[in-house]
């Protein structure tokens, strides 16, 4: 894969990784207004979100190191 490609693949995972961010903040907020099951499950799902973008961030990052070898 090109290296331009790599950078712009990793530009749009850091924006997933902002976007379910304030997903996180909006959901723990929710649940501490409402304190219901429903918005911890929404919490719960965002967080398993965000950490699979982080994943993915490390794996776009890491082959970008690899290609510039």
């Amino acid at each position: 894969m090109g290296e331009e490609y790599l950078k712009k693949e990793i530009s749009n995972v850091v924006g997933s990784c902002i976007l379910w961010f304030v997903a996180i903040l909006i959901a723990a907020v929710a649940m501490f207004i409402w304190k219901t099951k429903i918005a911890l499950f929404i919490l719960a799902v965002t967080v398993i979100f965000f950490i699979l973008s982080i994943i993915g961030l490390c794996f776009a990052c890491a082959e970008l190191k690899s290609t510039k070898r």
